[in-house]
């Protein structure tokens, strides 16, 4: 058997060495999924969001829920904006901004529970 100069083994192994780079700019790693589900905790029991089903089977675009999003921005979580104890007379506290969103979209629609047992696990 015979072997590969040096400098051959070398440019091989710097022609696959951009190859690889160049595949790895070229199609980039997935971005994180969203997650499936969300657990917010409470003093009335800990509600299961299933964000999937939202998102996906019912067809809600992020900025249904995540409001004030443009285009290409990354969602965040309700917390950013909305404290737990809000004292800002202008800014929902996190709990009455959750309310308000998840009842009003289900009394909108006409589709899901509207009732506090109904999300609520004791």
């Amino acid at each position: 058997m015979q072997h590969l100069p040096p400098k051959k083994l070398l440019a091989i192994a710097i022609v696959l060495s951009l190859l690889g780079f160049g595949a790895y700019t070229l199609f980039p790693a997935q971005p994180p999924m969203e997650p499936v589900r969300i657990l917010f905790e409470g003093k009335a029991g800990n509600v299961l969001f299933d964000h999937q089903i939202h998102s996906e089977d019912y067809g809600l675009d992020c900025a249904s829920c995540h409001h004030n999003l443009d285009y290409g921005d990354d969602t965040f979580s309700c917390l950013v904006c909305h404290e737990k104890d809000s004292e800002d007379p202008f800014m929902l506290s996190y709990m009455d901004a959750l309310h308000d969103q998840c009842i009003q979209c289900h009394e909108d629609e006409q589709a899901g529970p509207v009732d506090c047992a109904a999300c609520h696990s004791r």
